[in-house]
């Protein structure tokens, strides 16, 4: 079977573009960090197979489409390496409604 189609999720320091890459040709949407919150990733079920979440004002926002919960969380990871500050405008939690927070253990 061939893929015609690519899924594509792409964040920077000022949007995040997702879309699809279909024959060659790309289909973008872009989404201004600083309106984004509650990025987190899901377990997907038999309606929408997206594992990545994050609102966008008011809307919902999906995607992710054919990752494994792993996957969606290895991107997690790399975006809070990578981009800690969009991670941290985002509002980036780990699949639950509360912000993610590294114990240090400083005495």
């Amino acid at each position: 079977m061939t893929q015609h189609s690519e899924r594509l999720i792409e964040f920077g320091k000022e949007k995040v573009k997702m879309g699809r890459v279909v024959l060659g040709f790309e289909r973008m949407a872009e989404y201004a960090v600083e309106k984004c919150s509650q990025l987190t990733w899901r377990k997907p079920d038999s309606e929408d197979r997206s594992v990545l979440e994050f609102k966008y004002g008011f809307r919902k926002i999906r995607c992710g489409v054919g990752l494994s919960v792993q996957q969606g969380q290895e991107v997690l990871a790399a975006l809070q390496k990578h981009f800690p500050e969009v991670a941290q405008k985002m509002g980036m939690s780990s699949g639950s409604e509360t912000a993610h927070f590294t114990q240090l253990g400083l005495s």
